[in-house]
């Protein structure tokens, strides 16, 4: 059985990509106790994108802002994004969930920084 936070980013139409518990040399910011990377490994955010996007300005950046928001809300979480500034370390956190290799860069859209270790990441 998934867990209803990774069931949650599905249903958003997003892809939990890889989660770690931060160190202090990871830089995450919130106090966060737990990371979870999301992003896009699929047609399904492409399609929510389409149907939800404000015509006049289809920026997508601002789109996954919105949804990422009050889908981090929804999970006590707190979004950052790869598109804020000043930037943040991505690329280490994407390889410290085990999201990236040397070879290639995961689509992350977002990150999750979740104030309390959910049950699921126990046995991972």
């Amino acid at each position: 059985m998934e867990h209803p936070i990774l069931t949650s980013i599905r249903r958003a139409g997003f892809t939990p990509l890889g989660w770690f518990e931060p160190g202090a040399a990871d830089s995450v910011p919130h106090d966060a106790k737990f990371v979870i990377l999301v992003g896009n490994a699929g047609p399904e955010m492409f399609r929510r994108f389409a149907q939800e996007r404000d015509h006049r300005s289809a920026k997508i950046d601002d789109w996954t802002r919105d949804v990422m928001a009050g889908l981090a809300e929804d999970l006590s979480a707190k979004a950052v994004f790869p598109f804020d500034t000043p930037p943040l370390p991505f690329l280490t956190w994407a390889r410290r969930a085990g999201a990236a290799w040397p070879q290639h860069s995961p689509d992350v859209r977002a990150v999750a920084c979740v104030s309390r270790r959910p049950a699921f990441s126990r046995g991972l």
